[in-house]
């Protein structure tokens, strides 16, 4: 239901006013700037729904903060993350507070209000499954550079592990820099800075940064391009689907799916038991970094991180065994 109101123009729909459910829930959803905030915010919508079995969307504007504390609750007795209740909290919080600040509910406590209703504490710990450095090389050995697709899969992978990428950059990523660039959420391009090959990096907030890129790196990519009968002042998707029959797609894009799909393959090829994410790629690239010494804030700087707590989450997990307390102990 909801998931499916960001596919909906606003035009579309004439005949609705403002007090529409409909038309609110889109405009809250469509309010935020990256497409993957919009999705995430239409199935945490719809998530509540589902949950609390409302029976219409009108239904969903008379929530109490009884109700926010049964949904909370709901989750958490069905195995729900800490992490993923407070995602989703934190949506109804801001779906709330939207409505206000519209003038389409009356001002008040909001129902979700952490000081009424709070959320489970995430560890500061990172979950996500990191990469040792012979998993890696496993991982690579696994693409046969004779074909398009083992081209293009150690392409990708080169790219998420040297420059820690979200899923969302690699995708929008184009070899030459694009003509709308200054309007694109995301994305990367490549260019060229005192005799240095660079990747400018879009992520989140529109937060742009800059890497230098290895040879390995940059060598992968040119390949890629070459055997896809691409160059490089291609503007268009890097990255693009491979038939079944081998052949590279041109103009079809690979969609958030198929990134998975690659990093479920590969891993299971190079006979990796752990549940390895394309995310788990950027967190190895994070941690071999604060392996080797690099300065906090530059690791921080070179994931795109608007603060360094977030950042902090890498280091908490090498100091928790690294660093053990227990390893000062001599009886």
């Amino acid at each position: 239901m909801i998931d499916q109101l960001i596919t909906i123009d606003c035009d579309a729909l004439p005949s609705l006013h403002d007090q529409s459910p409909i038309v609110q829930i889109l405009s809250y959803i469509r309010s935020a700037r990256a497409e993957r905030t919009r999705v995430a915010r239409a199935r945490d919508l719809q998530d509540l729904l589902n949950r609390m079995s409302y029976p219409g969307l009108e239904t969903l504007f008379d929530m109490t903060p009884e109700d926010a504390m049964a949904y909370r609750d709901r989750m958490i007795e069905d195995g729900c993350s800490a992490a993923t209740v407070g995602r989703r909290m934190s949506t109804v919080r801001s779906f709330f507070k939207y409505l206000t600040a519209r003038g389409w509910r009356e001002p008040g406590p909001n129902p979700a209000d952490t000081a009424v209703v709070p959320v489970p504490r995430v560890s500061k710990e990172s979950q996500t499954e990191i990469l040792s450095v012979d998993e890696v090389r496993r991982l690579l050995a696994t693409c046969d550079l004779s074909t398009i697709r083992g081209l293009r899969d150690r392409a990708i992978l080169l790219l998420a592990l040297h420059h820690g990428l979200r899923k969302d950059e690699l995708l929008n990523l184009t070899h030459a820099r694009p003509s709308d660039w200054s309007s694109r959420p995301a994305g990367g391009f490549f260019g060229e800075e005192r005799g240095h090959v660079t990747l400018t990096i879009r992520g989140k907030a529109q937060r742009d940064r800059i890497h230098g890129v290895v040879p390995s790196v940059t060598d992968s990519v040119r390949t890629y391009l070459d055997w896809s009968s691409r160059d490089e002042t291609d503007t268009g998707p890097l990255l693009l689907k491979v038939s079944r029959s081998g052949d590279s797609l041109p103009d079809i894009p690979m969609k958030p799916g198929d990134i998975d799909y690659l990093v479920r393959r590969r891993v299971r090829d190079a006979g990796i038991k752990r549940r390895i994410s394309p995310h788990s790629l950027r967190h190895s690239a994070a941690t071999r970094l604060l392996e080797c010494g690099v300065e906090l804030t530059a690791v921080q700087s070179f994931l795109g991180h608007a603060n360094v707590t977030t950042t902090m989450t890498y280091l908490h997990r090498l100091q928790s065994i690294d660093e053990n307390p227990s390893y000062r102990l001599a009886w």
